[in-house]
């Protein structure tokens, strides 16, 4: 298993975040194309480029990249022009993976764009498959997050009928939503792209070690089943954040 930082919770451009995850001893960072997605350091190809060279010369891997605009124009949305934004990052996302060496994008659905219904599973899943055949070429994974339980998130990665599109794990998320975490991971773990560490309750996320959440319960299961990936820390960072992250991954090592 490795370890990586997240650049949405350093909240530090990809660069510093890069740096970052070096000095505390991370081997990868996720690093992320947010809702301003245009304005993003992995917009443009030549700056992805850019960023590629000095994760290479850091020697930090770039696991992942989030997409989080898709929280906000997502899939499930019944609005054409709202999907239409959702493709656009999407592509522009796995071609920036391409050019970062990462193999997975992370294709989220939460809050208003969470998936409510059957018609809504059918939608994401719809478009979806259109990103297929980009995906292929590219030889980038798509990594599905949602608030679904193991048998519904299966049943839409399961619905674009490539072996491409496989499933982002939060452990913290699937006890928020009203899931067993150790029980998803087990049903979930022969599709799972890559796995976000943090912890939780019923009815909030909170720092490692406040909530419900048995990390070492999840990851040790998760080995169990053959998962041998990233485990990306999407861990809330009070104060220092390079402190914060540091007692994190101390705190998850201690345990394992």
């Amino acid at each position: 298993m490795k370890f990586a930082a997240r650049q949405a919770n350093l909240k530090m451009s990809e660069v510093d975040s890069i740096r970052a995850a070096r000095k505390l001893g991370f081997e990868g960072v996720q690093l992320v194309i947010g809702l301003d997605y245009e304005k993003s350091g992995l917009w443009h190809e030549r700056d992805a480029r850019k960023v590629a060279e000095v994760a290479k010369s850091e020697g930090v891997e770039v696991c992942s990249l989030c997409t989080g605009t898709l929280n906000v124009s997502g899939f499930v949305a019944e609005d054409p022009g709202t999907r239409a934004i959702g493709q656009l990052v999407m592509e522009h996302s796995l071609r920036s993976a391409r050019i970062l060496g990462c193999s997975n994008v992370l294709l989220p659905a939460f809050g208003k764009m969470a998936i409510q219904d059957a018609a809504g599973r059918e939608r994401v899943a719809a478009e979806i498959k259109k990103l297929v055949p980009l995906a292929e070429d590219l030889g980038v994974i798509i990594a599905f997050e949602c608030t679904l339980n193991a048998a519904d998130t299966l049943a839409v990665v399961d619905a674009t009928g490539s072996k491409l599109v496989q499933v982002y794990f939060d452990m913290a998320n699937a006890l928020y939503y009203g899931h067993d975490p150790v029980t998803e991971a087990k049903a979930l773990a022969p599709r799972i792209a890559e796995v976000h560490i943090k912890d939780g309750t019923r009815q909030a996320i909170v720092p490692l070690g406040e909530g419900h959440v048995d990390v070492a319960a999840v990851i040790r299961t998760l080995s169990q089943c053959g998962y041998d990936g990233y485990y990306a820390f999407e861990t809330p960072l009070k104060g220092d954040v390079l402190q914060a992250l540091a007692r994190d991954l101390a705190y998850v090592k201690a345990r394992l």
